[in-house]
């Protein structure tokens, strides 16, 4: 009895490792903005893609690639250095959300929401927030992110957000 237990488990083992593996059915396609030292995606929405890549002098700096061009995306509001810039999250339709750096000695960013066929940015900072808020996601009239508590700075307490426009 022990023998067909143990050679229905090795029968078993045998199958599970001979199946091929999940990952050699997608194709794989590798996203590089040109003269970046980096890229990111971070968010789909049909064929757009957004995300962030960083440029010689490690300022970080948004882009949306429309599955042929890429296109930089930087808050007018947002300052550059190393570790510092724009970061575009999410995309759906025309609304580009994500979030900025506006200080070099500003360890918290600021929330946007971006609308690329107007080109009209918008800093997301909700009632009785001074500062710390990241957008993640778009959907409809909704955005998702976080925020900082602006009582406790320096530490990591972060709430989740929804933002209704």
């Amino acid at each position: 009895m022990k023998f067909i237990q143990l050679s229905s488990a090795i029968s078993a083992l045998t199958a599970v490792l001979s199946t091929s593996p999940a990952w050699g059915q997608f194709t794989y396609t590798t996203l590089d903005v040109p003269g970046a030292t980096d890229t990111i995606a971070f968010g789909i929405d049909g064929n757009n893609i957004v995300g962030r890549y960083t440029d010689s002098g490690g300022s970080f700096h948004g882009f949306l690639f429309d599955g042929t061009t890429f296109l930089t995306l930087d808050d007018p509001s947002a300052v550059t250095g190393p570790g510092l810039g724009t970061i575009a999250q999410g995309i759906r339709g025309n609304t580009i959300v994500g979030m900025y750096y506006p200080s070099p000695s500003w360890g918290e960013p600021y929330g946007f929401e971006y609308n690329w066929t107007t080109n009209n940015w918008q800093t997301l900072i909700p009632p009785g927030m001074a500062w710390g808020t990241a957008a993640h996601g778009v959907s409809g009239n909704n955005i998702v992110g976080y925020y900082a508590d602006p009582y406790n700075y320096g530490s990591s307490t972060q709430f989740g957000l929804i933002l209704s426009m």
